[in-house]
């Protein structure tokens, strides 16, 4: 796999590739990775609308928010398993097809690569160890494989899992913490928090 993204002259080029697939060419732009480098917050719907899946290779990552945005977009995600989200937006369930869970170029039945549990499958993608090359690669190359039925059941999932982190539920969860907190002060078992009423 070719990463011209490196090159210095790629970050100004509108639209850099590489190819997924070493054993020929992409058919139809399908196998292809583009590297459009940053852009505004208000370009995103647009390349989320373009692609087949969502990747965040981050070695460090404290949440990944642009995540949450692939998956309300209905894209199935790709995500290191260093990034903050992977656990809570990617969680551990398997194939979506059902069955056992498994992970391409492996051949555990546990959804792990063979070495170093580099990759397993989610069900809306795929959690990955960001140094593994051959992690990444196993996922795209499973990406790439799916046929749009699959992909479109993994990215509904995406969107059935983020829908629970809206704002609406984040205050619902707080409100509850606070009564919580409240109720375990007045048993005089708490820490004495008083819960203030506007």
């Amino acid at each position: 796999m070719e990463n011209r993204a490196a090159e210095p002259e790629a970050e100004s080029a509108p639209r850099q590739n590489c190819k997924l697939d070493p054993h020929g060419p992409a058919e139809k732009g399908r196998g292809m990775v583009f590297f459009h480098g940053f852009r505004q917050i208000e370009e995103n719907p647009v390349f989320y609308a373009l692609a087949e899946a969502f990747i965040l290779p981050s070695l460090h990552e404290e949440w990944g928010l642009v995540v949450n945005e692939a998956m309300a977009c209905s894209l199935p995600v790709i995500v290191s398993r260093t990034a903050g989200c992977a656990e809570d937006l990617v969680p551990a369930g398997g194939q979506v097809t059902g069955g056992e869970s498994r992970v391409a170029g492996g051949e555990s039945a546990n959804g792990k690569l063979p070495t170093e549990n580099a990759l397993e499958q989610r069900s809306n993608g795929f959690v990955f160890d960001p140094k593994s090359v051959d992690a990444l690669a196993a996922a795209l190359a499973r990406v790439a494989e799916m046929d749009g039925a699959e992909r479109r059941r993994m990215g509904e999932r995406s969107r059935a899992i983020v829908e629970g982190f809206s704002c609406e539920n984040f205050a619902r969860q707080a409100g509850a913490a606070a009564e919580a907190a409240a109720a375990q002060g007045r048993d005089g078992m708490g820490c004495g928090v008083r819960l203030i009423r506007g």
